[in-house]
């Protein structure tokens, strides 16, 4: 969520041109870049886990995120694309 909330905050997202990609650690973050038109996120709700249908109702909004809590892998297990 923080990262819609900064893009709400900011009025959108930068281009590639002007944040790219760096290999490398670090804590800082660039600011000052020219936002690209139509990526302001305007709204977003959180699917609750398991929830198929409504997961299927975001994506006909366009357009999704998905986050897998990393430290809860064990729990994670996919068969031909499902989850079970």
């Amino acid at each position: 969520d923080n990262a819609f909330k900064f893009d709400e905050k900011t009025g959108g997202l930068c281009s590639e041109a002007d944040y790219p990609y760096k290999a490398r650690q670090g804590t800082k973050c660039l600011t000052n870049c020219t936002d690209v038109p139509g990526t302001i996120v305007k709204t977003f709700v959180d699917v609750p886990p398991g929830k198929v249908d409504a997961l299927a109702a975001a994506i006909t909004l366009q357009p999704i995120s998905v986050a897998i809590q990393a430290n809860q892998v064990s729990k994670l297990t996919f068969v031909v694309g499902h989850s079970i």
